[in-house]
């Protein structure tokens, strides 16, 4: 009884291992996809909310380059120090 309460939950551990991938893949993305493969694997990326950006009424502003620039110098600063 045992070796037969083992081998299903190794059958129903093993399950997942066994299904078709969930993500689509789309050939029209497939050579922006090779890009940020290629820039992922060459250097860094680093992602963040710029503070300048704000969101009213459902609706995003977009913030300006000078805030952005004053956003990296000020990260840049910090990782100095």
């Amino acid at each position: 009884m045992r070796f037969i309460i083992a081998l299903l939950m190794a059958t129903l551990a093993a399950a997942p291992a066994l299904a078709a991938p969930v993500c689509a893949q789309r050939d029209e993305a497939a050579p922006a996809l090779s890009r940020l493969q290629d820039a992922m694997a060459e250097g860094r990326f680093i992602a963040y909310q710029p503070t300048e950006l704000k969101v009213w009424e459902g609706n995003p502003v977009q913030a300006s380059e000078v805030s952005i620039r004053r956003d990296l110098i000020r990260g840049i600063s910090n990782l100095v120090h």
